[in-house]
C-alpha cells in the first residue's frame, strides 16, 4: 500500500514536472491550469503517502527483525536519507509547494514547480530505497521448525 500511494504522488510529481519542463522550454505554453489542478491532487497523494508511511512505521515492531529495521531507518545509518530525504525533500517540500500552486494564493514560478516535483520524485526514490534498504532478514517460522537463509557476504 505504500508503496501503490507512493507511486500515483510520484506519476503525478512527474506528469507536473513535464509540463512545467515544457511550459519553460516553450514547449507546451499554457500548462498553469493543469499543472494548478494536478498540484491540488498531488496534496491529497502527498497526503495519503505521510499517512501510509506512519501505518508503515507503526506496523513494524512485531518481530525483533521488523524493530531492527525500524530502528536503521529512524536512528541509525539510514536514518538521514529518511528524514532529509523521505521526509524533508519527498514529502514536506511538493507539499508546500502544491498547497501554495493549489491554493493559488502564491504565485509559484514555473521554475520552482518544476524544482519541487524534482524534489519529490527524488523523495520517492529515497523512500523506496530506504525501505528496501533496512529490510533485515527474518528466519522463516513455519510448524515450529526455523529455516533460516544463508546469508551471503560481501567480498
Amino acid at each position: 500500500a505504500l508503496f501503490l500511494v507512493s507511486a500515483l504522488s510520484t506519476g503525478a510529481m512527474a506528469i507536473v514536472f513535464s509540463l512545467a519542463v515544457g511550459e519553460l522550454a516553450a514547449i507546451l505554453p499554457g500548462q498553469h491550469d493543469a499543472i494548478a489542478r494536478l498540484a491540488t491532487l498531488d496534496v491529497i497523494l502527498i497526503a495519503a503517502e505521510a499517512l501510509a508511511i506512519v501505518v508503515y512505521l507503526q506496523a513494524t515492531h512485531k518481530t525483533e527483525e521488523s524493530r531492527e529495521s525500524l530502528r536503521l531507518m529512524l536512528k541509525g545509518a539510514y536514518a538521514p536519507l529518511f528524514w532529509i530525504g523521505v521526509v524533508a525533500l519527498g514529502l514536506a517540500v511538493p507539499l508546500t509547494s502544491a498547497i501554495a500552486e493549489g491554493a493559488s494564493f502564491l504565485a509559484v514560478p514555473t521554475i520552482m514547480v518544476a524544482a519541487t516535483s524534482l524534489c519529490g520524485l527524488l523523495g520517492g526514490f529515497f523512500l523506496r530505497y530506504v525501505v528496501l534498504a533496512c529490510g533485515v532478514r527474518a528466519p522463516l517460522r513455519a510448524g515450529g521448525i526455523v529455516y533460516s537463509f544463508p546469508t551471503i557476504s560481501a567480498r
